[in-house]
């Protein structure tokens, strides 16, 4: 069987938590270097308003690959079901490795996983009943991807999950595609380029005050988030809360 999306009990346990403190309302707590901070999120809370009101819709099902080669689409279906079938094994994180190094060479095998969690119906099309595990698989390799140093296949797909999340309605999932795919993301960074460049990571992410909970939720489940330090965890909570009032 395979694994919940979030196998980590303990750790949604204490997520529950940091969800809270990063959804709260500011208080009077100050983080220890809060100028610099809250002035990106300030730049950030309007760059971002002003893309929300300006920039016409992009994503269009017509502007999908539809040239994905039928030995990509047959490799896929293939190892979907292998995928489905080794995860009931102890051994499957390492034939889940070997598994992607396989792919690791295929362009086209890399534009396939993106189709899969962005386009609309694309997963229930192609894969039917297998249609989550489809999308799991995908998550699961631009995590490896990330994991490996080749974060923008990864923010890609969050950026274009988010311009879905903000014009479409919330259907097959997308809003925990998006959820993991920034779990997954945020887990590969580390406190210090969570913290430098966190209104960056914000707009990579297409945020916005539709997605603000979902978001959230993304971070709260990373441990990069959970082991913040107190005074960081303040701040990164105070510069989210900025960029929400003025988005």
């Amino acid at each position: 069987m395979l694994k919940s999306r979030y196998t980590k009990l303990g750790l949604l346990a204490v997520s529950g938590a940091i969800l809270i403190a990063l959804s709260m309302p500011k208080d009077n707590q100050q983080s220890r270097n809060p100028d610099s901070g809250m002035a990106k999120a300030q730049s950030a809370a309007t760059k971002i308003k002003n893309e929300n009101n300006n920039k016409p819709s992009t994503y269009s099902v017509a502007n999908q690959n539809k040239s994905t080669p039928v030995t990509t689409l047959q490799t896929a279906s293939a190892d979907l079901k292998t995928y489905i079938e080794f995860s009931q094994h102890a051994d499957r994180s390492e034939r889940k490795k070997a598994l992607f190094g396989q792919w690791d060479s295929s362009t086209d095998m890399l534009q396939l996983q993106n189709t899969i969690l962005t386009q609309k119906g694309f997963a229930q099309e192609m894969f039917k009943g297998e249609q989550a595990q489809a999308r799991l698989l995908a998550i699961e390799y631009l995590s490896y991807l990330a994991q490996n140093g080749q974060r923008d296949p990864i923010e890609k797909a969050i950026g274009q999950l988010s311009e879905r999340l903000n014009q479409e309605e919330w259907v097959q999932g997308i809003e925990h595609d998006y959820v993991d795919l920034l779990f997954k993301y945020t887990e590969t960074l580390t406190q210090e380029e969570l913290m430098g460049d966190f209104e960056q990571i914000v707009e990579k992410s297409g945020y916005s005050k539709k997605t603000h909970d979902l978001f959230t939720t993304g971070l709260s489940l990373s441990e990069t988030v959970l082991l913040l330090p107190d005074d960081k965890m303040v701040e990164l909570r105070n510069r989210l809360n900025l960029i929400k009032e003025q988005s």
